[in-house]
């Protein structure tokens, strides 16, 4: 558990946890204003199922706040995501994720991120759920015929 820690200033970035299944990052704050960021991204998680990060600040960082790359099951909530050069969260193939109650910008001008609010590419919800919200037979195609 990463807990109450403040993370400023570091060369590589802020965090990063890699095949750590279950870490928690809670009540920390990861870069900061101006100077004090890390110079590159703020969280960085891979290859690790069940990660939490609550209630921290993520801010200032150069490369974006949060990354969660190939991490399913991840929650992000009750965090500030705000004034980084790159995008606020992104998610990449990290299926199954949730980010709730969570400011990802900021409340005035000039605290937004430099990229994208939250990014998400390659995630799926595991449940086969097609776009229109019916569950897909198992063995049956696109279009519900037999392959």
């Amino acid at each position: 558990m990463i807990s109450d820690d403040l993370i400023q200033t570091n060369v590589a970035g802020g965090i990063r946890i890699a095949y750590a299944p279950g870490t928690i990052v809670t009540s920390s704050t990861i870069g900061g204003a101006g100077s004090l960021g890390n110079p590159f991204i703020g969280v960085q998680v891979s290859f690790s199922a069940n990660v939490s990060i609550q209630g921290s600040t993520v801010s200032g960082n150069s490369l974006g706040g949060i990354l969660l790359n190939v991490s399913p099951d991840a929650v992000v909530s009750d965090d500030l995501i705000q004034s980084n050069t790159g995008p606020g969260i992104e998610l990449e193939s990290s299926s199954d994720s949730s980010i709730t109650s969570s400011t990802i910008g900021g409340t005035a001008a000039g605290q937004g991120n430099g990229g994208i609010g939250i990014s998400v590419v390659g995630s799926f919800r595991r449940d086969h759920r097609r776009h229109d919200g019916r569950h897909r037979r198992p063995g049956r195609g696109q279009h519900g015929r037999r392959r």
